[in-house]
């Protein structure tokens, strides 16, 4: 679960521009303003960690927990084992073909490895760390058929 501990926000320069309301309201709201615009900042500010706040400690633990634990690396759309070796897309290794440059053996172990029903498990171990602009994760990271 993802909780945020901790928000600030600061809100720069503020003014207040009221028009048309004539000159008395106008003396009243000069006379206030430096009050009006020192209160109204950390209301802003408050509201700000809260909205992001629900958005880390709501909205992020959906999301997250809508995502898959697995997946599939040996399916025709990823085939993470043919991008990792530079292989062409899924074909029969010919006896005869061109193996001069790579080793056959390799090619026959990953091609039997593209066969198979491959499946990468990548869940949590622990909970993340998320701060200063980094998430530190730590997944299981086990691939099984």
């Amino acid at each position: 679960m993802v909780q945020s501990t901790y928000c600030r926000a600061d809100v720069g320069y503020v003014d207040l521009n009221v028009r048309n309301t004539g000159v008395i309201t106008d003396f009243f709201i000069n006379t206030f303003k430096a009050f009006i615009i020192a209160h109204f900042k950390p209301i802003v500010e408050d509201r700000i960690c809260r909205m992001i706040k629900n958005v880390i400690n709501k909205d992020m633990n959906y999301i997250l927990s809508t995502m898959p634990l697995q997946v599939r690396i040996s399916e025709t759309s990823i085939d993470v084992l043919g991008e990792s070796f530079g292989l062409p897309a899924r074909r029969p290794l010919s006896k005869l073909g061109d193996a001069s440059a790579r080793n056959a053996t390799v090619l026959n172990i990953i091609n039997r490895l593209r066969q198979k029903n491959l499946i990468l498990d990548y869940r949590l171990i622990r909970d993340p760390v998320i701060a200063y602009g980094a998430i530190e994760m730590l997944s299981r990271g086990e691939i099984s058929w």
